[in-house]
This record gives C-alpha cells, structure tokens and sequence, in this order.
C-alpha cells in the first residue's frame, strides 16, 4: 500500500444514460434485470481463489494500517472480520478483476461499454459472527445513478447456508427506498412494506461462484452458524464514466468509521 489516496473531484456535467442493448438477454442478463440479482457457476478457479487467500493473509495489516489511514480492519477479539481496501494485497485479485470475462458482463447488466472497479474488500466472517441487516448498498452510494453500478460477491469457498450467506429480496431494485444522506439499515415497518410478496433469493456457494447484484436490491445476511470462515470478495463495479468513485467511497468508508 502507497500513500493515502487523493481524492479526485470529476464528477460528470452530463445526465447518466443507460446504453439500450438490442441483443437479447442471456439467463442471467434476465435474472438480473427481473429479480437484482443473480449468479454464475464455477465463474472463477477454484486454484485462484487459493492464491488470492494467500497472497492478503501474507500481509502485515498493523504496518499497512499505520502507513494509510484509508486502509481499515474490522475485528471480533483477535478475529479479522474484514479487510479494506485488498487491491493492491494481491495480484492475482487484480489480474481477475480487470480481465474481460468479468468486465464485460459487469458491462452488459449496466448497459455501458467499460466499468471501473469503486470499491474493493474481503469479508471473512468467521464462526458466530456476520449477520448483517436488511438495506440498500445505495444508500451509500447517493453521488451516482443507480443503474451505473454492479456489485460482484466472489465466493472463495464452498459455503453452506449454515455459513450465513447474503440474501436477496427479489424484485426489489426498482427504487430508492431512503433519502440522501441516510447511510442505514431498513426498520422493521420500512422492510415490512418494500419486501411484501416477494421470494427470498440464496443459495449454497461452492469455491469460484460469482453473485452479481444491483446496488437498490434489498438483502441481509444471518449469522455464521458453521464451524468454518466463509471467505468473500465483495467488488462494486461503477461506469468509468463517474473518475474518482474510488477513491471517493474510501473517504466514504473512512468517515462512517469514525463515526461509528
């Protein structure tokens, strides 16, 4: 890790306009635009996702905390429940993410010709640890339109739904459900009136699964009730129309943790 990031002012003058692609939809183009959500089989190999395990894990994350004050660690005990950014921790991390095979899907869902990584890090939940609940990734996102984002959930393990996977409303990315500035969870009367009538989407993950969900859909996660870690990568992608979303949602991150 270099010194801490600056942050880029280069907001775009123009409105968002979603490219209109006239080819028909592939399964889960149609997944994603009717439910928010959906995910790839075996999308990764399973020797990389070793590889990026180990390349983060080899770090000394208390020098690199002391070196950038945009790098954070969250901890249970003596427990990482989660780390960062991880950029710039692996190699093999940042070979995958830029390659076309993702991209251009990621490109497709959003309806533009290239994406940027925004926002980067990998949550471990650890046994009895993890739960999460329900909201809107957007509601920290405000600055930007959200049809120009897409989040990537790389599963580095085989999990279980004892591990406490995410899971999704379906359906429910059609409109902004908080106003700007409310960085939060839904209450109990907020979720009661946006996710009546619709199914809950999850699924057990094997080492190399790849969810792909927009930043309105509605999802939580319950506690890891397993005896293992459920490693994941958890990727937001933004149109590189919008220069400087990631080094503004690290200052993002940085003042909600200082506040907390």
């Amino acid at each position: 890790m270099n010194s801490p990031v600056r942050i880029v002012d280069s907001m775009p003058n123009r409105k968002y306009q979603k490219k209109v692609h006239t080819e028909a939809y592939s399964l889960h183009e149609r997944e994603y635009k009717d439910f928010g959500v959906t995910t790839i089989d075996s999308f990764i190999n399973p020797s990389i996702c070793n590889t990026i395990l180990n390349q983060i894990s080899s770090f000394d994350f208390a020098k690199i905390c002391e070196a950038n004050p945009l790098f954070s660690i969250k901890k249970d005990n003596s427990r990482i429940l989660q780390i960062s950014p991880v950029l710039d921790l692996s190699e093999a991390l940042i070979t995958f993410l830029d390659g076309k095979k993702l991209t251009d899907i990621i490109s497709n869902l959003i309806g533009t010709d290239e994406v940027d990584i925004f926002r980067d890090k990998l949550i471990l939940k650890p046994p009895q640890t993890g739960h999460f609940p329900v909201h809107q990734d957007y509601s920290w996102w405000h600055p930007y339109p959200p049809d120009s984002m897409c989040t990537a959930i790389i599963s580095l393990c085989d999990s279980t739904l004892e591990h406490g996977p995410v899971q999704f409303f379906e359906g429910t990315h059609s409109r902004v459900l908080l106003p700007k500035g409310e960085r939060r969870a839904l209450t109990q009367k907020e979720i009661r009136s946006s996710t009546a009538g619709k199914s809950t989407y999850t699924k057990n993950l094997k080492k190399g699964d790849i969810t792909l969900f927009h930043p309105l859909a509605l999802h939580w996660s319950p506690s890891n009730v397993a005896t293992t870690d459920r490693p994941f990568l958890y990727i937001g992608y933004i149109d590189s129309l919008y220069k400087g979303a990631y080094e503004r949602q690290l200052q993002v991150q940085n003042d909600v943790l200082r506040q907390t």
